[in-house]
C-alpha cells in the first residue's frame, strides 16, 4: 500500500488497461454493454482469485517484491482495498467507502451488536 500499488492497478483494471479487465463489462461504457459473456462490474464488485493473480503479475512487473505467504494472509485485506478502489474509480469516493464497509470487521462486528446495545440503553434510560 505504502508504494500505491492497489491503487495503480485498481485505476488501471477500472480504466480497462489490464488483460483481465476486458472480460468485464463496466457502466457507461457502449462498447461493452451487453457483451456476451463478460461480468458486469456493479456497486457490489468482489475481486475474485483472477484478479488476485493479475494484481501478483502487476507487482512483478511493477518490481514490488512481496512474500506469497504473507500476501495470502493479507488477502482479505488486500481484496477490500481493491473493491473499494475499484468501485472509487467507476462511481466515485462514496461508493468505494461503502463497498470498504460492507466487510470492515469493525463494521459488520458494530452491527451485530447495535440491537443489544440498544436494548441495554431503553433498559438502562431514566423513567
Amino acid at each position: 500500500m505504502n508504494r500505491g500499488a492497489i491503487f495503480g492497478y485498481a485505476r488501471k483494471f477500472a480504466a480497462r488497461e489490464t488483460a483481465l479487465s476486458k472480460d468485464y463489462t463496466f457502466p457507461g461504457d457502449p462498447a461493452n454493454a451487453g457483451a456476451a459473456g463478460r461480468i458486469p462490474v456493479g456497486r457490489d464488485f468482489v475481486v475474485g482469485a483472477p484478479i488476485l493473480e493479475e494484481f501478483k503479475g502487476y507487482l512483478r512487473s511493477a518490481k514490488i517484491a512481496f512474500d506469497e505467504p504473507k500476501f495470502k494472509e493479507a488477502e482479505p485485506e488486500i481484496k477490500r482495498e481493491m473493491e473499494r478502489e475499484i468501485v472509487s474509480s467507476v462511481w466515485g469516493i462514496d461508493e468505494g467507502v461503502r463497498a470498504y464497509r460492507k466487510t470492515d470487521a469493525v463494521v459488520l462486528k458494530a452491527l451485530e451488536i447495535m440491537p443489544e446495545a440498544s436494548k441495554f440503553v431503553a433498559a438502562n434510560a431514566p423513567r
